[in-house]
């Protein structure tokens, strides 16, 4: 135990961590930026006349068009408070409930790593990355640091690699390893690329790069930790993520872990950056944690949690692929293509059936998902069940999983309005086709 302590009071070269804010600060805004350009404050956020909530989260009132782009602004101020080290702790703070608000608006806008970037967010919250290289160091001299203790570092890259391990670990399915799926279906998709196409569409070729997947997951992080094997990993990163960001939309998470692997590197592997380092005239002391047991308490909190509840599928019955209890939060990337069809059966309270289509008023990209998705289906019926003073509403569900003949997902005969969602196993899902 006095060895481990003495590792983690350790002092390294801080120069890894600067260089890991300002490139996380620059994705922050490129990506904020991005998305208000292409108009999609106004087509996710604005325009949809109902909006899917996190089971739990019901209660987060939805801003107004103006309070929405005044809080998106403000997301961005902070995202450039957090590029350049600009009154750094309130920056990340305001930025992490700002982006977690935002994402926890709509629920068939989640992605994992989204949820990533809260997670991290809310942890850089408690690391001084505003040491050097930034404008709070430029006018308090006093700030100024090129050392920190070693479990700085070790926070965000025990959650980088609780990511990968994670998105591993999920690969170990049966569709994954003997069937190679989704990845057939969506490299088949791709045929028609020049040059690459016919690759692409050979059948061996989703296998290889499935089983590639699931390795690459697991081993690139022990990879970047070791000097010997950290420039071979890191190419590893580059080529896997270049080539994830040329086959599938992923938006920027490619970038993201390209440059947040970064953080694995020694400040003398990236001593050509030490020209971003402020001058420094006095001696350093050993750097002290403030309200250690408090920090202490909540870094053991917060990386129990993100071992543990990824795990929670376990306590339900069938395929998490399918009936979907456990699967969103627990780094379960790339795993399942789903396609549905749906509409609802809605009895009054006079006895009459009525036939109600949700594509009547939801968006598009909402309906995409919420046709394959348990817990959408049994919210929106209650919603339905609400404006329309329903009696009884039952779903007829078909759904395709990952190549699978379309079987129904959900049982047609449960009345949604007695349907519960929560922790409990969803009864009024079926079981998965064989």
């Amino acid at each position: 135990m006095t060895a481990i302590k003495a590792y983690l009071k350790q002092e390294r070269e801080v120069l890894p961590l600067l260089l890991f804010r300002i490139v996380l600060g620059g994705l922050f805004l490129w990506s904020g930026i991005r998305f208000w350009a292409k108009g999609w404050i106004e087509d996710f956020y604005l325009s949809p006349d109902y909006h899917f909530r996190f089971w739990g989260w019901d209660w987060l009132p939805l801003a107004s068009p103006q309070l929405c782009y005044f809080l998106y602004s403000l997301m961005l101020l902070a995202a450039l408070g957090v590029l350049l080290g600009a009154f750094y702790r309130w920056s990340m703070a305001l930025y992490f409930l700002l982006f977690s608000y935002f994402e926890l608006w709509e629920k068939c806008l989640y992605l994992n790593h989204y949820y990533f970037v809260s997670l991290l967010a809310f942890l850089l919250c408690f690391v001084p990355l505003h040491c050097n290289a930034s404008v709070d160091a430029f006018f308090r001299p006093s700030l100024r640091r090129r050392h920190l203790p070693n479990y700085y570092f070790l926070l965000p890259k025990f959650l980088i690699a609780i990511l990968y391990i994670y998105a591993a670990l999920a690969k170990l399915e049966p569709d994954w390893w003997f069937r190679a799926q989704p990845l057939s279906i969506w490299l088949s998709a791709r045929s028609s690329y020049p040059i690459l196409g016919p690759i692409l569409a050979w059948g061996p070729t989703a296998f290889l790069m499935s089983w590639a997947g699931f390795f690459y997951d697991l081993l690139v992080p022990f990879g970047l930790s070791f000097r010997k094997t950290r420039p071979w990993a890191y190419l590893f990163v580059i080529l896997f993520h270049a080539m994830t960001a040329l086959l599938f939309s992923i938006g920027l998470f490619p970038y993201v872990m390209m440059g947040l692997a970064l953080v694995f590197f020694s400040a003398e592997e990236l001593g050509r950056f030490r020209f971003i380092y402020l001058p420094q005239e006095h001696l350093e002391r050993p750097y002290r944690l403030y309200w250690p047991k408090l920090q202490g308490a909540i870094w053991v909190i917060f990386f129990s949690w993100q071992l543990l509840f990824p795990w929670r599928f376990l306590l339900y019955k069938g395929p998490v692929c399918w009936q979907e209890q456990g699967f969103r939060f627990s780094w379960r990337v790339m795993l399942v293509e789903k396609v549905g069809q749906l509409h609802y059966r809605l009895i009054d309270q006079n006895g009459r059936q009525k036939l109600l289509y949700p594509e009547d008023n939801l968006e598009p990209w909402q309906l995409q998902q919420m046709r394959f998705q348990p817990d959408m289906i049994l919210a929106y019926a209650k919603d339905l069940g609400r404006r329309h003073g329903a009696r009884a509403i039952y779903a007829e569900s078909w759904v395709s999983w990952n190549g699978r003949p379309s079987a129904r997902l959900i049982d047609p005969n449960y009345n949604l309005l007695e349907a519960e969602n929560g922790w409990k196993n969803w009864d009024w899902v079926l079981p998965a086709p064989d």
